[in-house]
């Protein structure tokens, strides 16, 4: 409930002319460590995060919504994220950020992510999270687009 309340919340700013609305869709796919030392590859993870970029374009904040198959299971997870323009030349940016997502199965995960916009509509997204309660590291990459 409280993330769709986030999501109406950023789509109703984005109104203004100041802030740019954004949903981006990710695929991908890493690894989870287990007790930070067994690797275990999961299969896919799929992200939708209503965005809004303010500060012309450098403050990224987000609504994040995941979901990853490993281990049989599928986990879903939701939270905020805020990330920051590192680089720009022509259209390819570099953006630096940190996210806190509440999950099922009462996994909390916190980290951070390092993406490059290839294109005005693809891009290319790293992350690392850190899970306490399970002892867990993951680790994913992604494909993502920009539908809007």
């Amino acid at each position: 409930m409280k993330t769709l309340m986030l999501v109406i919340f950023l789509f109703v700013c984005s109104m203004s002319k100041s802030q740019t609305f954004e949903l981006p869709f990710e695929i991908g796919q890493g690894f989870k460590f287990k007790d930070y030392h067994t690797p275990q590859f999961y299969l896919v993870n799929t992200t939708v995060k209503p965005t809004v970029k303010f500060v012309s374009d450098k403050l990224i904040t987000s609504a994040i919504v995941m979901t990853a198959f490993s281990d049989g299971y599928t986990y879903l997870f939701a939270g905020p994220g805020i990330s920051y323009m590192l680089l720009q030349k022509n259209s390819f940016k570099i953006y630096a950020g940190v996210t806190t997502l509440a999950g099922s199965e009462a996994r909390r995960l916190y980290g951070g992510n390092v993406t490059a916009e290839l294109a005005p509509q693809f891009y290319i997204s790293l992350n690392a999270r850190q899970e306490y309660t399970q002892k867990e590291f993951w680790f994913d990459g992604s494909l993502g687009f920009i539908f809007f």
